[in-house]
């Protein structure tokens, strides 16, 4: 019985070891992350009724661009600045759900939602991390689209830079 214990004691202690090992490593890897994300992009697609459809760029340095699809208040591209620190504060969000480890594509499960697609932009990366239909995929996603959409609030204060794009 003594020895079961000491066996069940050890394993238990490897396996506590490992884990904090790998949540160290993973700390490290959501910091490194963060810096390395350049910009931000979300695309929020038509559905069969009204909704709003539009794209939204947000780069590290504050620039923010926002096109009108369809269904949109304000028509067009519009560009503002942000303050770097508010853009960080996304990004660092971003980088702590290790977005870089979602899947590529959720399964869509309904076909009249309006698709929700992010294309994750990293230093030294030709192409972006893509996550398409996030709406279907973890809850965060759903979260991290709430918080891009601050940046969406379009007024008289952005410039608009061109007429509607029809796409």
């Amino acid at each position: 019985m003594k020895q079961v214990l000491s066996v069940l004691s050890i394993t238990v202690l490897i396996f506590s070891a490992c884990a904090q090992q790998k949540k160290t490593a993973t700390s490290s890897v959501k910091q490194d992350k963060t810096g390395m994300i350049e910009q931000i992009a979300m695309e929020r697609t038509a559905c069969f009724g009204r909704c709003p459809a539009y794209r939204l760029e947000i780069n590290k340095d504050g620039n923010v661009k926002y096109i009108s699809r369809s269904s949109t208040e304000y028509e067009g591209t519009f560009t503002q600045t942000f303050s770097k620190e508010k853009v960080a504060g996304l990004f660092t969000e971003f980088a702590s759900y290790r977005v870089d480890t979602c899947q590529s594509e959720y399964k869509n499960l309904i076909a009249d939602v309006p698709g929700l697609i992010f294309y994750i932009h990293y230093k030294g990366q030709n192409e972006p991390k893509e996550i398409m239909n996030a709406h279907f995929g973890p809850d965060f996603l759903k979260d991290l689209a709430g918080k891009a959409d601050s940046f969406s609030k379009v007024d008289e204060s952005w410039t608009k830079v061109a007429e509607k794009n029809h796409q």
